[in-house]
């Protein structure tokens, strides 16, 4: 997890979570060596895993094989999920230009989306951003999808607005799950 000052009333920070990544089997990979499944498959990924030197031999099934080799041909990495978090923060050149470097590649970002355009003044004077703002924040970090969140209570049962605003600039904007009300 990493963080970063963001400008508001009082300091704040935005987030960024990566998650760790994984080695997968390519099990078509394993047929058409002729291996099976087994043990010696979890104890292969912790070697890579190890990243150690993988000039050496491996044996599997009575087999031999060069190590690299082998991890080429039936291990595939695939990178863990990146989750971006902001919240309370004005829009201007400095959070743009940070924010583009911090969120850069993001899988998931989870954004305030306060206002829209023709609210930019009341945005800036409660250092909040527009749906518009917030995407092109998206946009501009070449991140996956964007989940709108934190809108002013002024949109309440028109959320759609926000989300059409935002869609308009960075099409993959999704809706966040709800989960219901904490005060049952």
């Amino acid at each position: 997890m990493r963080a970063v000052f963001l400008e508001h009333k009082m300091p704040v920070l935005g987030y960024r979570i990566d998650g760790s990544h994984s080695l997968n089997i390519r099990p078509e990979a394993l047929k058409e060596l002729g291996l099976s499944p087994g043990k010696w498959v979890g104890e292969f990924k912790a070697l890579v895993e190890r990243d150690e030197t993988l000039n050496g031999a491996f044996s599997v099934d009575g087999k031999e094989f060069s190590a690299g080799e082998l991890a080429r041909k039936i291990i595939t990495k695939t990178p863990g999920t990146s989750i971006g978090y902001v919240v309370d923060t004005i829009f201007n050149k400095a959070t743009a230009r940070s924010l583009k470097g911090f969120l850069q590649g993001v899988q998931m970002l989870f954004c305030e989306c306060s206002y829209l355009t023709p609210e930019r003044d009341l945005a800036r004077l409660n250092h909040h951003l527009t749906a518009r703002q917030a995407a092109t924040i998206a946009l501009e970090s070449g991140v996956g999808e964007l989940y709108p969140f934190h809108f002013s209570r002024r949109y309440e049962g028109e959320y759609h607005k926000l989300y059409k605003e935002a869609r308009a600039v960075f099409p993959p904007v999704l809706e966040a799950k709800k989960y219901g009300s904490l005060d049952k």
